[in-house]
Order: C-alpha cells, then structure tokens, then sequence
C-alpha cells in the first residue's frame, strides 16, 4: 500500500511527541529514583525537626514562587510569533524579580523590628533567593518546552536531584552546625540553573531582546493569568495539603501518617508521567492551535489508550496492593494499600485529565479553571467534614477520594465539550472561507 505524505508527517510529529515524552519521563524517574535512595540516609543524619524546618522552608517558599511567576509564565507558549514568547518570558522574569526583591524587603523589615517568626527564623532570608531560582528554572522549563529543547529540562531535573543528594549528604556527614538540608537545597538548586543556562546560550540567545512596550501588550493580552490563574493556583496549592491539615487535629498521627504515605506512593510517579505528559501536550496543542488545526482527533486518542493501559493495571493493582505495600514497607503499613485501593478511581482519571491542565489556559479560560479549583475545595472540605462529623478516618478518606473522583470527571467532560466546540468553529470557519471563494469565483 502507498503511504502518502501526509501518513508520513503524522508519523513523524507522533514519533517526536514519543521521543519528548521519553527525555521528560526518563529525566524525572531518575531524579525521584535519586531522591527515594537518598532518603534513608538522610533521614540518619539530619534529626526529624531539622526535616520539619525544611518542609516549613518550602512550603513558604512554594507560595513566593506562585506570586512571583503571576502565571505568566504559562503564557510563553502561547503566541505564534517567538518575539511575542519573548517578551511573554520577559515579563515573567520582571514580576519575579519584584515579587522576591519585596520579599526580601519584607524580611529585613521584620528582622529590623524584632518580630518573632519561630524556628524559620535564621532562613527567612534565603527564601526570596531560592524563590527567585525556582521562578526563574519555570520559566525557562516553558521556553525550553517551545522550542523542543526538552532534553534540557531533563538534565536540570537530573542535576538538581543529584546536586540535592551530594550535597546534603555532605553537610550532614560534616555535621554543620546550620540545617544543611536546606543548604543543600539552595546550593544544589542553584548549581542545576547555572548549568542549564551554560549549556543552552545558543537556545537562550533570543532571550536577549527586551522591548517594554511588547511586554506592556503582553501583560495586558494575558491578562487572565495572574488575575485567575494565580488565584486559581493558589486555592489549588492549598488545596493538595487539606487533609493533613485538617484531619491531624480530629485523628492520631498514626492515621495520617499512613495517608500521608499512601499520596505520596500514589501520586508521585502519577504527577510525574502527567507533568511530563503536560509539556509535551501544551506545546503540540498551542502549535495546532496556532495554525487551526482541529483538537479531538488527538483529545480522544490519547484518552483512550490511557484508559486501556490504566484499567487493566489498575484493576491488577487492587488486589495485590494490600499484600504489596505490607512487603515492601513492613506489616504495620498494611492500611496505606488500603488507601490507595480507595483513591485507585480518582487516580485513573487523574492520569488522563492532569496531563490535560493546560486547557484552560489554551483557550484563555483560566476564570474556569479558577471555578473548578473553588468547587473542588468546597467538595473536600465537605467530604472531609463529614468524616470528621462520624467520626471515622477511614470515612473521611474515602468519601473524599470519591468527590475528587466526581469533580475531575466533570472537568474532563467540560474539556470534551469546548475542545468539540473549537473544532465545529474551524469547520464553520471552513465552509464560509469556502463559500466565498466561489462567490468570488462566480
């Protein structure tokens, strides 16, 4: 049979999108495989409050680098001319460097008063400079995603992680006298960003035209970012840490403790393939839709074979989970398999719909985004409410897995619908460019 040109450059752009999911998943297994082995020895040379200052570091941090970005940096992949993404990535630096430099500020200003900010105290300071680092790492991980680079954001993981590893390895073998955790996490970071930038000048050189005035246009063009993306953000940051912070004032530790395991083994390497996924969608879907082309063809085929990949495995998994998680961790972690077996159906559909999160800003709907993320923390704050009312863990945990599961089918519904509407108006769009071509013709 005689393959045509057209089969051949749909088999090339599919072969591509294979490759760049491939650099992105590799690069991310290898830094959380980097990341799992490191932990027990960590964990025997740094003391749990040293663990706990570290996480309270980077949750605050975490909040600086949502304000910083303004979600501008979301926009850079979507204008069609690279001197629009240019100035789009500009003004994603600008507003990071102001939101970290009145941070910064703001430190100094509590240090000069004499305000008592507990045990973050003496690292307050350095968290405007790993903000900045990791603001800046997100904005060039989109640049990196518009252009095809994604080899670079696969080496950045890569050394990050091993840079973390080395390093806070080292600080606590040297028993420094300052919580080399966080040290480590700045320094490694660091290394990482100047790295990435060394080895990719030829990528970053069109960086270097800046226009005020484009970046004006642009800041007002995506103007729906930071005013319902960021908050959206936001509320969804908060969010992801409800349960422990809700439930670990109603239940003993032992019962989040063993949720808090169960999220992270269920939803690592889920957030890993869907981040990955994410990128490499965005970037393929911007492009179709800059040239307009139509969405569905590529809507649904991703969706069903996710879904014959995740069923199947999924349905495996709920039988054995129990039996494997009490193997791998010990017997007395048997109830986190239990709890993964509750979340196995909102973690199906997560796998489809997360890689999917660009949608809303696509197709400059972040004010729906900003929706759905407010309905999804009132339906886990009512599940997990009345958990707390019966007075059962296990309750709380599964009627909160089963509205999550409720809300993100929603959203993938939602999806469907505006992805066919965008489609029916590039064939309306079609048929009238025809018809009047042949009243010209005429």
């Amino acid at each position: 049979m005689k393959i045509t040109p057209t089969n051949n450059k749909e088999k090339g752009e599919g072969t591509g999108m294979l490759r760049a999911v491939f650099a992105l998943v590799s690069g991310n297994t290898v830094a959380m495989a980097v990341g799992f082995l490191i932990s027990p020895l960590l964990t025997r040379l740094f003391s749990p409050d040293e663990f706990g200052v570290l996480n309270l570091f980077l949750s605050i941090s975490g909040v600086l680098i949502l304000f910083a970005n303004a979600e501008f940096h979301n926009s850079i992949m979507l204008p069609k001319s690279e001197y629009k993404a240019v100035a789009c990535t500009h003004l994603g630096m600008l507003t990071t460097m102001a939101a970290c430099l009145l941070f910064l500020l703001g430190v100094i200003l509590f240090f000069s008063l004499d305000f008592e900010v507990g045990p973050i105290g003496n690292w307050l300071w350095l968290i405007p400079i790993y903000a900045f680092l990791q603001a800046i790492w997100n904005i060039l991980n989109n640049w990196y995603t518009r252009t095809k680079h994604f080899w670079l954001i696969s080496s950045f993981q890569v050394s990050q992680s091993l840079g973390n590893a080395a390093l806070k390895s080292l600080f606590g073998w040297l028993k420094l006298p300052h919580n080399g955790l966080i040290s480590g996490t700045i320094i490694g970071s660091l290394i990482a960003l100047v790295l990435s930038v060394a080895t990719s000048l030829k990528q970053l050189r069109p960086l270097l035209r800046f226009d005020g005035l484009a970046c004006k246009v642009m800041a007002l063009r995506y103007v729906n970012f930071p005013k319902y993306s960021l908050p959206r953000a936001l509320v969804n940051y908060v969010s992801g840490n409800l349960p422990i912070l809700l439930l670990s004032a109603y239940f003993s530790m032992d019962y989040i403790g063993f949720f808090g395991m169960a999220t992270m083994l269920a939803f690592r390497p889920i957030n890993m393939i869907s981040y990955s996924l994410c990128q490499v969608f965005y970037q393929k879907s911007a492009e179709m839709y800059r040239d307009h082309k139509p969405l569905m063809p590529f809507f649904r085929r991703f969706s069903k074979n996710t879904l014959m990949i995740v069923v199947p495995s999924f349905l495996a998994l709920y039988y054995i989970l129990p039996w494997l998680v009490s193997f791998l961790f010990g017997e007395e972690w048997v109830e986190t398999g239990t709890y993964i077996q509750m979340m196995l159906p909102w973690l199906a559909m997560s796998t489809i719909v997360a890689s999917m999160g660009f949608l809303f800003d696509l197709f400059l709907m972040q004010k729906m985004g900003l929706i759905f993320e407010i309905i999804n923390i009132v339906m886990r704050l009512l599940s997990l409410g009345y958990g707390i009312w019966v007075d059962d863990f296990s309750t709380a945990i599964l009627v909160y897995c089963l509205s999550n599961f409720v809300v993100i089918c929603v959203q993938y519904i939602w999806y469907y619908r505006i992805i066919r509407k965008y489609d029916n108006s590039l064939s309306d769009l079609w048929v009238n460019l025809r018809g009047a071509t042949c009243s010209n013709l005429r």
